[in-house]
C-alpha cells in the first residue's frame, strides 16, 4: 500500500527512572532490554523514515543505539519525572525533530511498556490517517475483560461499597450497558501539525480515529507480576513479539 505520509517519525520514549521497577527500560524481558522489543518492531516496520528514542539517560541512550535507533538529543530533567506528563515529552522530541529541518507527516509514539504490537496494526492506523483528512490522529483501544460502567463500583474511607455512577444512569441488565473500550498504550499516531500543539490531555485538541488491538495483547509492563505474565503468554504462543 502506498501512503501520501511520506515522513513516518517512530518515537520511544525511555526515562532513565522508574519506581514500580527500577531501570525499567534495561530490564531483561523474554531475554533483551525492554525498550529493545519496541526498537526492533519499528525497525520491522517499512513505513517508518526515522526511529528516535527521547531519554534522559546515558546509558538507555547507548543501548538504543546498539540496537539501531537514533538519539539526536537528550531529554531534559524538568520533563523526565515521575510526573511529567508525556504529552510534555512528545512536544519537547517534535520540536527537537523540527530544529532538524525536516519534513515529517506525523509522529507515532510507541511506549518500550506496551512491547507487544503488530506489522499490520500500525499499517491500518497509517491508513486511516492518510484516507480521512478530517482526522488528527489515530489511536489504540482494546475492549477491557469487564465492563465499568456494569460492575464498576467505589469504596469510601470505612470501605463502604457504592455504585459507581459513570454515566448518570443505571443498568438493569447486562445487554443495555453500552459497549466501552479503554485507550491502551500500545501506540498513539498524529499528524505533525497536531502534535506541535498537544496539551495535557491527548484529546484535548484534535479529532480522532482509533484501531482496535486484543486486550490480552496489549498488556502494559508496570509490574514484576505483569513481566512474569508477558514471558508467560510468549512461552504459551498466545502472543509473540512481531518483528
Amino acid at each position: 500500500m502506498e501512503f501520501a505520509l511520506k515522513e513516518v517519525v517512530g518515537l520511544i520514549p525511555a526515562r532513565g527512572g522508574s519506581k514500580g521497577i527500577p531501570r525499567k527500560n534495561l530490564k531483561v524481558v523474554a531475554g533483551l532490554p525492554l525498550i529493545a522489543h519496541t526498537i526492533r518492531f519499528a525497525l520491522s516496520c517499512p513505513q517508518f523514515t526515522k526511529i528516535l528514542v527521547s531519554t534522559d539517560d546515558p546509558e538507555i541512550a547507548k543501548v538504543a543505539q546498539d540496537f539501531g535507533a537514533d538519539v539526536p538529543f537528550i531529554r531534559p530533567a524538568e520533563i523526565s519525572g515521575d510526573q511529567s506528563p508525556m504529552v510534555d515529552v512528545v512536544s519537547h522530541a517534535v520540536k527537537e525533530i523540527d530544529n532538524l529541518n525536516t519534513n515529517e507527516s506525523c509522529v507515532v509514539l510507541l511506549d518500550p511498556t506496551s512491547p507487544v504490537r503488530t506489522q499490520e496494526t500500525l499499517k491500518v492506523a497509517l491508513g486511516l490517517l492518510d484516507a480521512k483528512p478530517g482526522i488528527d490522529g489515530v489511536i489504540s483501544i482494546s475492549r477491557p475483560y469487564f465492563n465499568p460502567l456494569w460492575v464498576g463500583v467505589g469504596k469510601d474511607s470505612q470501605g463502604i461499597l457504592s455504585p459507581l455512577n459513570l454515566i448518570n444512569e443505571k443498568f438493569t441488565r447486562r445487554q443495555d450497558v453500552p459497549e466501552y473500550w479503554r485507550i491502551n498504550g500500545n501506540f498513539y499516531l498524529w499528524r505533525f501539525s497536531v502534535a506541535r500543539e498537544l496539551k495535557k490531555d491527548y484529546l484535548a485538541i484534535g479529532k480522532y480515529a482509533s484501531v482496535e488491538t486484543p486486550e490480552f495483547s496489549s498488556l502494559s509492563i508496570d509490574s514484576e507480576e505483569e513481566i512474569n505474565l508477558l514471558e508467560a503468554l510468549l512461552v504459551a504462543k498466545i502472543v509473540r513479539m512481531e518483528y
